[in-house]
């Protein structure tokens, strides 16, 4: 579900931001990552090494941290330093997270989860511009 909602947000950028479909789309990843925390948290809270889960808890939650700073520009507060940063850093995590015991489907999600991170980075970076200070259009 989550890449449809990907695939939706990259096939039209820019387009009505702020209709609900544009929304929601921004809020689905969330949903994901806090259901995966969620499950993961039950799954491992037998477990007595935190070291066999944390990483994958620390993605996670870096991921869903990312992920509320691009659903900004969806609901018209965009902080592109701060969305390029978590979704850096995220992408870091999910990607330090892969070699850990896991189901293959853990896996692909994580680096689907990198990827799609990276990439927003990289269209929020290639299109960052200019603050106009003055009045809207620069005339004075």
């Amino acid at each position: 579900m989550t890449g449809v909602v990907f695939a939706r947000q990259m096939l039209a950028p820019g387009e009505r931001e702020n209709d609900a479909g544009a929304l929601v789309c921004a809020s689905m990843p969330m949903v994901l990552l806090v259901f995966w925390l969620i499950v993961s948290y039950k799954v491992n809270i037998i477990n007595p090494t935190v070291s066999a889960y944390a990483v994958e808890i620390l993605a996670l939650c870096a991921a869903l941290i990312a992920f509320y700073e691009l659903a900004g520009f969806a609901y018209g507060r965009p902080k592109a330093i701060r969305s390029i940063f978590w979704s850096q850093f995220a992408a870091f995590l999910c990607i330090t997270a892969l070699p850990d015991d896991r189901t293959g489907g853990q896996q692909l999600m994580l680096a689907a989860i990198a990827g799609m991170l990276l990439f927003q980075s990289y269209l929020t970076a290639s299109n960052i511009r200019p603050a106009v200070s003055g009045p809207v259009g620069g005339a004075q």
